[in-house]
């Protein structure tokens, strides 16, 4: 009952500051290695019953074959609350 009071708003910027390489694989896909930089401001999540806050970031297009395509650029795991406002200058963690 208590977290029903709670009102989160949780804010992020994410920024593709370059794109380390773009590659044309065989089967006809693409592969593509970039660096991110994502700040982000999760604090309002955290509640007296709140442990730990799973965050990721994806990506979303459109391909002739596919009207949606979803993959995961990078995820993290935040463990409080005092660390829930976070910048970071990263690569993609997963390949796409």
């Amino acid at each position: 009952f208590s977290d029903t009071l709670n009102s989160p708003s949780p804010t992020a910027q994410v920024q593709v500051l370059s794109i380390n390489w773009f590659q044309n694989q065989p089967n006809g896909n693409d592969e593509v290695s970039m660096t991110l930089n994502i700040s982000a401001d999760l604090q309002s999540l955290f509640t007296w019953n709140t442990k730990q806050v799973f965050v990721f970031l994806a990506a979303e297009y459109e391909t002739p074959s596919n009207s949606l395509n979803q993959i995961s650029l990078w995820d993290g795991i935040v463990p409080s609350k005092e660390i829930a406002k976070f910048q970071i200058h990263t690569s993609n963690k997963y390949r796409f």
